[in-house]
């Protein structure tokens, strides 16, 4: 009879805390969009302000402290250092598959990001300047999605983990 309550609590606990990790994956897109638009505020101001180079805003970006967007930085910076030669917009599409497969983001946020990547650095400052602001509204659409979903859809699968840990005791008991 213990070791029925013993499993039985390991049971709940178990489904509990997979509803708890698949609910923070919400969460997690969150903070990786909130990490990667404030990456392209730092790049949009050295761009504008500081009048640097590309390859040295990335580098410095590569030290942020988001993991996954100091890890795109990090795998830019490495594309950029082995790939002479090569256009931009091909190296930033590979370093955001290579860096956001595992990553919370979903397709849409994915492709955005490498959308962006297709006309950084090939015009102007000032058309620069359009792009950003068109990237910062797309993203910020994105974010109101991922608040939205994180909303509905984190309490539901806290919920579902509870219950199917419980359902499962009972077919068992």
């Amino acid at each position: 009879m213990i070791i029925k309550g013993i499993l039985s609590i390991a049971i709940i606990g178990l489904s509990t805390l997979i509803g708890y990790l698949i609910s923070m994956n919400y969460e997690y897109r969150i903070k990786q969009l909130s990490a990667f638009i404030y990456s392209i505020k730092i790049m949009e101001a050295e761009m504008n302000y500081s009048k640097n180079f590309l390859m040295d805003i990335i580098k410095k970006l590569s030290s942020s402290n988001e993991k996954v967007v100091s890890c795109f930085y990090s795998n830019m910076e490495d594309l950029l250092r082995q790939s002479y030669g090569n256009d931009f917009s091909t190296l930033w599409s590979a370093s955001v598959d290579l860096s956001f497969e595992t990553s919370a983001l979903s397709n849409s946020d994915i492709k955005i990001i490498k959308d962006f990547g297709k006309n950084l650095g090939k015009i102007d400052l000032e058309n620069q300047q359009k792009i950003f602001d068109y990237f910062y509204k797309r993203l910020d659409f994105q974010m109101e999605e991922a608040i939205n979903e994180k909303a509905q859809k984190s309490r539901v699968y806290k919920n579902i983990g509870v219950s199917v840990g419980i359902m499962i005791v009972v077919v068992l008991i």
